[in-house]
């Protein structure tokens, strides 16, 4: 790491120029089934760290036709620790792991009979919180760019952090391994509207098959960006997703192994919503907020509001 320069330039760096470092170089929680690492890379030798807390509340299910189910409901605690570095000042790894709590209530908990007759009834749906580690994310990016755009390709690997229990609604995650490609591209906007930032995003998992069904998806984001002032910016985004080859409530119902393991190749498509803000508390450390919402969805549990916390520090 070039230590004097770096000294240098963070001595003569604006707060408006240090949001603008973090806010395309800080991986933002958004949510605790999906977050996203915006596009740019620390310099070589510097980074970050985050510790975020999101709180959300899920009242419905939502049907293969979007329709509300009221099957009960989930609550959700989640804290997650990510971190990148910077390994030259384009290319990046970064990671991250999430500690979460779940909790279902309601009066329909994850049942099935087997062909034998025998009804297993998950253990955790019972109206208190479940909660441990969920899946490790471990990623590389490399950021290049084409004109005023920033262009940074990523590839994430996850791997479930132990054997968790997934037939249930108070599920912490699918257990699944995956590995997603992604392409991550964003850009300050020309004068008079050089205050705002655009980002727009793609990537592509595989996911890992079960009962010889996998449910790999798309995932596309949006988000703007507008530096109220030189330590605020306020941001609005949206995630959307669309699964290939997830099975359906019609093809679990005519075999039970496929209903053990629908938490894991259901098709799931959705598209949320958010609002949020970045404060600069001083030359290192960040604070964000966000609150989001589901507006769209098939086959997903709906996410009535999700309310996320964060703090990061450069380094």
């Amino acid at each position: 790491m070039r230590d004097s320069s770096r000294r240098s330039a963070e001595s003569a760096a604006t707060p408006l120029q240090r949001l603008i470092v973090v806010a395309c170089c800080c991986a933002i929680a958004t949510g605790t089934e999906h977050a996203h690492a915006a596009a740019g890379t620390p310099e070589a030798g510097g980074g970050w760290v985050a510790l975020t807390y999101d709180y959300t509340h899920m009242q419905f299910h939502l049907d293969p036709n979007g329709d509300k189910l009221d099957l009960g409901s989930m609550d959700i605690n989640a804290v997650t620790t990510e971190m990148e570095y910077g390994v030259t000042d384009r290319l990046a790894v970064f990671g991250s792991l999430p500690y979460i709590q779940r909790k279902y209530t309601g009066s329909y908990p994850h049942t099935v009979t087997k062909p034998d007759g025998t009804v297993v009834v998950s253990p955790i749906d019972d109206g208190s919180y479940h909660g441990s580690f969920q899946d490790l994310l471990v990623g590389t990016k490399y950021q290049t760019g084409i004109g005023q755009w920033m262009i940074t390709p990523t590839i994430t690997y996850g791997h479930p952090t132990h054997d968790y229990y997934i037939f249930s609604h108070a599920a912490i995650g699918t257990k699944q391994k995956s590995t997603t490609v992604g392409l991550q591209t964003g850009r300050s906007l020309p004068e008079p509207f050089d205050r705002f930032y655009v980002e727009l995003d793609y990537a592509y998992s595989f996911m890992e098959k079960f009962q010889g069904t996998t449910a790999n998806h798309s995932t596309g984001f949006i988000e703007v960006d507008y530096f109220a002032t030189e330590r605020l910016m306020l941001r609005t985004f949206a995630v959307g997703q669309k699964t290939y080859d997830g099975i359906e409530p019609a093809d679990w119902a005519k075999d039970p192994k496929l209903y053990l393991h629908h938490e894991q190749i259901m098709r799931t498509d959705y598209i949320d919503a958010a609002i949020g803000a970045l404060y600069v508390l001083n030359g290192r450390y960040t604070a964000s907020l966000d609150v989001k919402h589901n507006i769209w969805g098939e086959n997903v549990h709906q996410i009535k509001y999700d309310i996320g916390v964060g703090i990061s520090r450069a380094f």
